[in-house]
């Protein structure tokens, strides 16, 4: 009775221990009890988590983490002692890029990402990153269109052969040509060519 022993500086193992029970008033010492004493340490932990912002809250041992960090908590192991696990929580962000498309009409349908769009317009597809979370990548499409556009002219037939955007007509008509606008797509161009004849009197 009475007997105290700090433990905390015992190394983990087993241990045989005798004990003597003594008299206080005699001072005869008694026979000893023999004891197996067996110390178990504490445990320490590490967990290394990764998620992706999207997956936050994170719920670990009964708790919600918000953010990345290192967190501590204390167990008990089957032993019965204290032990000590740390969370090493990594998040990974979430992404969102957008892409500038500009293309004539004449190149409708547009394929993009595996996905075929007929019109202008933004066009979101939600894509994963390198590390694994989602990704939202907008698609900005711009459609410029084919022009068309016609002139007249009217000449005598003295001037023929008559030169128009490189080229050489011999006789009245309807001539197109294709061309490229300042938006760099095809524009058609008719030129309605008439002949008036010249008159001998």
């Amino acid at each position: 009775n009475g007997i105290t022993v700090d433990w905390s500086s015992v190394m983990p193992g087993n241990y045989d221990i005798s004990v003597f029970e003594t008299d206080l008033i005699s001072g005869c010492v008694g026979d000893p009890m023999n004891l197996q004493i067996q110390v178990v340490g504490s445990v320490s932990q590490i967990i290394d988590v990764i998620v992706c912002d999207a997956q936050l809250p994170y719920n670990w041992n009964g708790n919600a983490y918000n953010a990345a960090g290192s967190y501590i908590v204390t167990l008990q192991n089957a032993a019965g002692c204290d032990s000590i696990v740390t969370l090493n929580l990594s998040v990974n962000p979430s992404v969102t890029a957008s892409v500038n498309a500009t293309i004539c009409d004449a190149q409708l349908p547009y394929n993009w990402n595996g996905n075929a769009y007929n019109a202008a317009g933004s066009y979101s597809v939600t894509l994963q990153n390198a590390a694994g979370c989602d990704s939202v990548v907008t698609l900005n499409l711009t459609v410029n269109p084919t022009l068309t556009a016609s002139q007249s002219v009217v000449i005598c037939d003295a001037q023929l052969p008559y030169n128009w955007n490189g080229n050489t007509y011999n006789a009245a008509g309807s001539y197109s040509v294709t061309l490229q606008n300042a938006a760099g797509c095809d524009s058609i161009v008719t030129l309605n060519l008439s002949v008036n004849p010249s008159v001998a009197t």
